[in-house]
């Protein structure tokens, strides 16, 4: 069987199918909207939206008074010298921020606990959890059918992007745009269109303002662009898409907070660990828990795109159009669980997830999609590890 999609473009055009992908779209947006009372009232969240608040009200520090009064709930707090900042990145801290401008321009009010701003918080999410899974269905469609497009959304719908679409976390908010810049990238790929080369790296340049592990994609999609750009203005606009949002959104948070982008390795600092240890990938086998096990793998969170880790091989020695996108997918995803997996889990355990994985998982699309498009019994594995998950 050959690769890519037998019939794109023919999802409008199939009946069935297009009500198929209605229904998945309203029961995927009625249950994260039904999720939204997942998203307790935790030290992560309180955390931000009291900085964030605080950042509407014109202040840059939260005061030793007010953490002293809420100790036990804002544990995710980061001394400065001055006062207190949130301990996330640069973009979790605006979503959070426009959350909570949001909730007070509908007039809701929340205290010091924010609960009420949690909510609008957590409606963003799930807004962008659907985001994702539309986009998720995008990028497949470039490489199987209608059919078997959706049901690729539907196997990332129901691991990990249930979850984390219904609580807000920085990855909540980075997973769409990875999507989104894959796609266009795979676009860009296929037609060279310079509207395709744009948007996936402002996708991918925002995306890695929440979670900052990113970069190494966009770093990806930004070598391609420049070693397909002709001449020194193209390689110049190439080089601004990518770094203009994360220089606006570091410059940012150097003057109102004092750090570039992220407070995080502050935070670990001060709880004196090494945010980042390549060492414990292979000493605690941290890489293993993050993918295997029981707890919060990958295997356990998201089964039906674990393991495409290892149906995806034998493609890769497949010559056809896909192959290169397939390298880049999984050398990309290897090496994000690898840094992933070499940071400090202050919380338990020896890696830091599952939700860390959220950001990257949109890259096992191609992994999923490629090998769904010559195997028949394969759809009916993932179909099983969906519905069991």
């Amino acid at each position: 069987m050959r690769y890519g999609p037998p019939r794109v473009g023919a999802v409008g055009r199939d009946l069935p199918l297009a009500r198929a992908r209605l229904a998945f779209y309203l029961l995927l947006a009625s249950l994260y909207v039904a999720s939204l009372t997942w998203g307790m009232t935790t030290s992560y969240h309180v955390s931000v939206l009291l900085y964030s608040n605080t950042l509407i009200d014109g202040g840059t520090r939260v005061s030793r008074e007010v953490v002293s009064a809420l100790r036990g709930y804002v544990a995710d707090l980061v001394y400065l010298g001055d006062g207190y900042a949130a301990a996330h990145s640069a973009g979790f801290v605006f979503w959070s921020t426009a959350a909570s401008a949001l909730a007070r321009a509908l007039g809701l009010g929340g205290g010091y606990l924010y609960v009420e701003h949690l909510r609008v918080l957590n409606a963003l999410a799930a807004v962008a959890g659907v985001l994702a899974v539309i986009y998720v269905e995008r990028l497949a469609l470039l490489y199987v059918d209608g059919w078997r497009a959706l049901l690729v959304a539907g196997a990332y719908a129901t691991g990990l992007g249930w979850v984390y679409s219904s609580m807000a976390y920085s990855q909540s908010f980075s997973a769409p745009f990875t999507a989104a810049g894959l796609y266009y990238l795979a676009r860009w790929i296929r037609r060279r269109g310079t509207r395709d080369a744009v948007a996936s790296l402002l996708a991918l340049s925002v995306a890695a303002t929440s979670d900052h592990t990113l970069v190494l994609l966009g770093s990806a999609a930004l070598a391609l662009a420049l070693l397909g750009s002709r001449g020194a203005r193209s390689l110049a606009k190439a080089l601004a898409l990518y770094l203009v949002p994360l220089s606006a959104a570091a410059l940012y948070y150097w003057l109102v907070v004092g750090v570039p982008m992220t407070t995080q390795m502050v935070y670990a600092q001060q709880l004196g660990v090494a945010p980042l240890d390549l060492g414990r990938v292979l000493r605690e086998l941290s890489l293993a828990e993050l993918v295997f096990g029981l707890r919060k793998g990958l295997l356990v969170t998201s089964p039906a795109l674990a393991v495409q880790l290892l149906l995806a091989v034998p493609s890769l020695a497949r010559p056809g159009r896909p192959r290169g996108e397939l390298l880049l997918a999984y050398s990309t995803l290897l090496t994000l669980l690898v840094a992933y997996s070499s940071w400090y889990d202050w919380h338990g355990g020896l890696s830091y997830g599952p939700r860390v994985l959220l950001s990257a998982l949109p890259l096992t699309v191609p992994l999923l999609s490629v090998p769904l498009s010559q195997s028949r019994p394969l759809e009916y594995l993932t179909a099983a590890l969906s519905a069991v998950r």
